[in-house]
């Protein structure tokens, strides 16, 4: 057996496990969208993963066309649907609405194309339109897409990366990011026609690699859901748990202890005499929110009142993010944004307007 034949085997046992690994993420007892996403995303990647292999088999060049066109689309799928997998292990109340929608809409544009060429063209003959301007320029198009879905949403999980303070989060989001980086790196040599069969073997495996990793990570409870389980365990009652929430609330308001640049739940234990555990688990189950939520949102209330207040108006926006509690201006802009919609420039900007009306 020669050693492609042997790769060829490799990736096609890899295939058969991803369409387990999907199967047993879809029949988990385990609540929530987080397992059914990643259920998807294996399901979709093992048949991207025969798509390759027949690719590789030179079977789309003897009568399998048809399929080829319309397997090549995934790419358009699993790549949003990676982007919503992340943003529902940063929320238990993630939901699929019209802005998640919006990200699937290259799938379906090309997705329809393919299955109406397939439908029309004939799987022996050649396309009317091959190597027409229309079919350079749509797979021009194709590409451009293609890369740029695969740039967009590998930038947006490094900035996870950076921004998350939660490990596993971080390590999921490292591991896509491999992802998107191999795909680019593979399209890149394809394009320049550098690549060779044992770069796209290395390339595949790095690809392969980075995916099947994440089924992997710490059995994979999601951070949500991990957390549930936690607490289900612990003898904290629920009004034990709103005592401990108002009092939580109460330190750090009347305080003020939320202006402290480096204050952290570790501080707050302390002065208060709580373990740790049970103050993060009052406000989770309490509030709905984390310690971190928390004070951010105090602070972006605080940082309102400075930016509203006419004696601050020719104070720099760094200065104010530093006075209301913030380290750094990025953090700042970033849980600014999420509270009132927009800037804190932006936002001072509109009071002044109405005040002066």
């Amino acid at each position: 057996m020669q050693i492609h034949e042997v790769v060829h085997l490799i990736f096609f046992a890899a295939a058969a496990q991803g369409i387990v690994l999907s199967l047993v993420f879809w029949r988990s007892n385990q609540a929530g969208h987080a397992f059914k996403l990643l259920a998807v995303i294996f399901g979709t990647f093992a048949l991207i993963l025969l798509h390759w292999i027949a690719f590789w088999q030179g079977l789309y060049q003897t009568g399998f066309r048809s399929i080829g066109l319309i397997a090549g689309t995934l790419d358009f799928l699993l790549a949003p649907m990676i982007y919503c997998f992340v943003k529902s292990l940063q929320s238990s109340t993630f939901q699929f609405n019209k802005k998640q929608g919006w990200h699937f809409l290259p799938f379906l544009i090309f997705f329809s194309i393919a299955l109406i060429t397939a439908l029309t063209t004939s799987e022996t003959g050649t396309s009317a339109t091959q190597n027409t301007p229309i079919q350079r320029w749509y797979r021009l198009v194709y590409l451009t897409v293609e890369n740029g879905q695969f740039l967009c949403y590998g930038g947006w999980l490094f900035l996870q990366v950076l921004r998350s303070e939660q490990r596993l989060l971080k390590t999921i989001s490292l591991l896509f990011v491999l992802y998107f980086c191999g795909r680019l790196a593979y399209s890149a040599l394809a394009l320049t026609s550098l690549i060779t069969p044992e770069i796209d073997y290395v390339l595949s495996v790095m690809i392969s690699a980075s995916i099947f990793s994440v089924a992997y990570l710490n059995q994979l409870k999601p951070i949500q859901l991990r957390s549930r389980q936690s607490y289900e365990k612990s003898s904290l009652s629920k009004a034990h748990e709103h005592l401990i929430s108002d009092e939580i609330v109460d330190h750090i308001v009347v305080q003020r202890r939320f202006l402290d640049n480096d204050y952290s739940i570790d501080l707050l234990s302390k002065e208060l005499s709580i373990p740790r555990h049970h103050i993060s688990q009052a406000l989770n189950q309490h509030l709905g929110k984390s310690f971190s939520v928390l004070i951010n949102e105090l602070r972006v209330e605080e940082s309102m009142q400075l930016l509203q207040d006419p004696t601050k108006h020719q104070e720099k926006i760094m200065g104010i993010a530093i006075a209301s509690g913030f380290n750094n201006k990025v953090s700042f802009n970033k849980y600014f944004k999420q509270k009132t919609g927009v800037s804190p420039l932006e936002f001072r900007k509109r009071h002044l307007e109405a005040v002066e009306k």
